[in-house]
């Protein structure tokens, strides 16, 4: 796992104990990084070289299957360490807030490695502690973690919660993820009623593919061509927003002298670096606390135009402020288009002398 954001950390830790399969995984921000492995029952694999046995393995596995995921014995998971999937936790994501190169390189070489040594049997693995690093100072620190689960966690322990991804999804809804409104934004209760469907609708689509149950356990334990498909791609509410490409934004609009609001969603320390001329700044993660000031500027009159860095950003605020005009809270904004690609598409398709970072 490499994933940036705490919803996917959830959902893939949980199909790995429902799998009963160990997880191993990394993440960077900035110019820190760190890698763990979860999941690992040292007991079970210890002095068991998987690469010579792997039939006997997956058969083993699928036997202790139902004593791994109803509190057998094994290493702490995701949950473990960190129970509740709150809306405050991985506000920040590499997208928004930055990572250095060789980073995230470093932690996937640390990862790869562990994955090796897992799957041979040679040496102690990051089962019972955290590597941090630090490109910076180029200095490592390792941080002990507890050795075995939690007896009460929500899918591994003695009593589990969490008996399939229909399941872990529900559970980590609140938790920020890669279609979901950044955490600390407050909707209005017609808006919410709008989420509340699109996340209905997203849960039914996606039902089949992110269903694991005990039998799909046992089929895939034992026959590997049988393994479940998990699935966290945008929800259909995500396809009825109006979006445009940025060539069609600046020949039809800005070169026509047309009236528009280019609203850019991206936090602060991006904005700082870059910005189209004449564009408002408002952070996605401040825009529901904005609308009435969005409102003004639009005058029933304006087009708002989201964009952001790459176009992901911005998709999630034309969603918000179109559920928003479709509940009839603010009347005064005109209406509401995505840019798509975001800024990355301007240099390529507009302006290339504009900045690419």
């Amino acid at each position: 796992d490499a994933s940036d954001n705490p919803q996917t950390r959830y959902l893939i830790n949980d199909a790995c104990v429902l799998l009963g399969k160990p997880l191993v995984s990394g993440s960077a921000m900035g110019t820190e990084g760190q890698a763990t492995v979860y999941n690992y029952d040292h007991d079970r694999f210890n002095n068991n070289t998987l690469s010579s046995s792997i039939s006997a393995d997956c058969a083993a596995a699928s036997k202790e299957d139902t004593k791994m995921t109803s509190g057998g014995g094994g290493g702490p998971c995701y949950r473990c360490l960190y129970p509740r999937a709150s809306p405050t936790e991985g506000c920040k994501s590499c997208s928004d807030n930055g990572v250095l190169g060789t980073v995230p390189g470093l932690i996937g070489l640390l990862q790869a490695t562990e994955v090796l040594k897992l799957l041979s049997g040679i040496g102690p693995t990051l089962h019972s502690k955290m590597i941090m690093y630090d490109s910076m100072h180029t200095s490592f620190m390792s941080i002990t973690k507890p050795t075995k689960r939690k007896l009460n966690c929500a899918v591994c322990g003695n009593k589990p919660t969490i008996t399939s991804m229909d399941d872990s999804y529900a559970a980590c809804m609140t938790a920020r993820g890669p279609t979901m409104t950044p955490a600390g934004t407050a909707i209005s209760n017609s808006s919410m009623k709008i989420a509340s469907d699109a996340s209905t609708s997203f849960n039914a689509n996606t039902k089949q593919s992110m269903n694991i149950t005990a039998a799909m356990r046992n089929n895939s334990m034992g026959n590997s061509k049988s393994l479940p498909t998990i699935s966290i791609f945008p929800s259909e509410a995500m396809n009825d927003i109006q979006s445009t490409t940025c060539l069609k934004f600046h020949t039809q609009i800005q070169k026509n002298n047309q009236p528009y609001l280019l609203l850019d969603v991206r936090v602060k320390r991006q904005y700082e670096l870059c910005s189209l001329p004449n564009s408002v700044h408002i952070p996605l993660a401040e825009l529901t606390e904005n609308l009435n000031y969005l409102e003004t500027l639009s005058s029933g009159t304006k087009p708002l135009y989201c964009v952001c860095r790459r176009g992901i950003a911005s998709k999630e605020a034309t969603q918000l402020i179109q559920s928003v005009i479709n509940a009839g809270d603010h009347p005064g904004i005109h209406s509401v288009c995505d840019l798509e690609g975001g800024l990355t598409s301007w240099t390529r398709e507009v302006d290339a002398t504009f900045p690419l970072y």
